[in-house]
């Protein structure tokens, strides 16, 4: 060999040498995993397997049970990661499950065949008899062993909730949940537990009745890294329910303890302090006021709060927000356009759609606020009329065309005769 080429060939050798080492010591390591199904299917980016012909994604982009039959079906997809990792995920049965009824989260298993014996943790999501609770497991082949439980009855009923598992360097697992599907995580549960230290796979488990054998919807799966929550909460918006009753939302879930304290909040002007205080039963990040003494309709407000924390600890020292408190009058607001036939379309998109008009010089809270359209009656949720401005009410489907116009609210159905 020429002498000139015989150091540039031992360094090339060295070189490939070294991108084989790399790829095989890399070869078994999965990136996060982000999964919400909006591509309309399971079988790519990322690929799931198992019982394929069970599963479908249905219309909401949702991952969906659909069987016939009394069975257990599962599928799983690639990924390791165990150590420093939070796993999410949005799950919902249509049923109060039970012993026959329930379903699992595999956070890690040894082997894609989830009904098999199998080394790795999951969550559990229903049991024998009212007293349902998240629960975390570990599996050593057919032996099942509890980490740590949380609250008795959370998932006792049907339920559509979301889930937070973090799992540290030390075998730390915490276990999270937002019963009411959002991200105001509240931890359930806590415990140890490092005896299983890999695995190769995520899944699900279905287990059910005919009854339930379409019952089951999964969602926005994540895997990475901990996500750790350094923001403290802080005021989302506020409405004004009666002149006795004001709601306060928050950006997250807060605690009770300081969000129930009424010593924490001030009305402004008139330093006046709520009768009472505390937290929503189903919304941890919704606060209830009370006050002794009426708010008074066209009157701005500011609300001040001290001290309030978050359940990662962050706390807010002082929040400071306006708002303005207005009784409607008839006629304040009323329906200023209806569109019932938008086909052929003509410069609009093609939705039926009715516009309400604000005719005053407040804001006009319209949570509460029922629209009848015949016999159909449509409750309106979180929903506000900007001073002398327009809101346009039609099918949640017309949201990306229609909100391009103003101020939209969609509901889940929504109809009117020619």
């Amino acid at each position: 060999m020429n002498q000139t080429l015989k150091p540039f060939c031992n360094c090339l050798s060295r070189a490939v040498y070294l991108i084989i080492i790399v790829i095989l010591s890399t070869s078994k390591l999965h990136a996060q995993l982000q999964e919400d199904f909006s591509d309309g299917n399971f079988t790519v980016n990322p690929t799931w397997t198992g019982d394929v012909n069970k599963f479908k994604v249905n219309s909401n982009q949702q991952l969906q049970l659909d069987d016939n039959t009394e069975s257990s079906s599962s599928l799983s997809t690639e990924s390791n990661l165990l150590s420093e990792t939070e796993w999410q995920i949005w799950v919902k049965c249509s049923f109060s499950p039970s012993a026959n009824n329930n379903t699992r989260i595999y956070l890690l298993a040894d082997q894609p065949q989830l009904k098999e014996s199998l080394n790795g943790y999951f969550i559990q999501l229903g049991e024998s008899g009212s007293t349902d609770a998240i629960e975390l497991y570990r599996q050593n082949g057919e032996t099942e062993s509890l980490i740590c439980r949380g609250t008795d009855g959370l998932i006792a009923g049907s339920f559509s909730i979301r889930l937070k598992v973090t799992h540290d360097n030390s075998g730390n697992w915490k276990v999270f949940a937002d019963p009411s599907g959002n991200e105001n995580f509240i931890l359930q549960a806590e415990g140890f537990d490092n005896q299983v230290s890999d695995g190769e796979y995520f899944g699900i488990l279905c287990n059910y009745t005919v009854s339930n054998s379409n019952k089951m919807y999964y969602d926005d799966i994540f895997i990475g890294e901990i996500q750790y929550d350094t923001v403290p909460p802080g005021i989302d918006r506020i409405s004004v329910i009666s002149p006795l009753e004001t709601d306060v939302h928050f950006t997250e879930a807060v605690k009770t303890d300081q969000a129930g304290d009424p010593a924490n909040y001030l009305l402004m002007p008139g330093n006046i302090q709520p009768q009472y205080a505390f937290t929503d039963d189903e919304d941890p990040a919704l606060v209830h006021l009370y006050f002794e003494t009426d708010l008074v309709s066209g009157s701005m407000y500011e609300l001040r709060i001290e001290e309030l924390e978050d359940y990662a600890g962050n706390i807010a020292e002082t929040l400071a927000t306006n708002f303005s408190y207005y009784k409607p009058l008839a006629f304040d607001v009323v329906i200023n356009e209806i569109m019932a036939d938008p086909n052929p379309p003509v410069g609009i998109p093609e939705y039926e759609y009715l516009e309400l008009a604000n005719n005053t010089g407040f804001d006009i809270d319209l949570s509460g606020w029922k629209l009848l359209i015949g016999s159909s009656e449509k409750s309106i949720e979180n929903s506000t009329i900007p001073a002398d401005s327009y809101i346009i009410l039609a099918h949640e489907e017309a949201t990306a065309e229609l909100s391009f116009f103003g101020p939209f609210y969609g509901f889940s159905g929504f109809s009117l005769t020619n």
